[in-house]
């Protein structure tokens, strides 16, 4: 919907980098601590977290089954470090 309204895809879009941009943020911080792998630029990470979730929450929604979410979560986790490799 929002590629056929500029209004929306302005608004959809100011949402979309704000999260991106909170997100860096938290990477940043975890990155600092050693809390998560260092291997990826924050923001590269934090883009591809939120299209990651987006897909899975896309393809959760239509197969009507949450493995898919799951799936994108665990290789989240995964790449990371946040389960407890890394």
């Amino acid at each position: 919907m929002g590629d056929s309204n500029k209004k929306i895809a302005a608004f959809i879009r100011n949402v979309f980098d704000e999260w991106i941009a909170r997100l860096q943020r938290v990477i940043e911080d975890a990155q600092l601590e050693a809390q998560i792998k260092k291997n990826i630029a924050p923001d590269i990470l934090a883009r591809q977290i939120v299209m990651s979730i987006e897909g899975g929450i896309m393809l959760s929604r239509l197969e009507k089954d949450e493995r898919p979410l799951a799936d994108c979560l665990s290789f989240l986790r995964s790449i990371t470090g946040l389960n407890g490799e890394g």
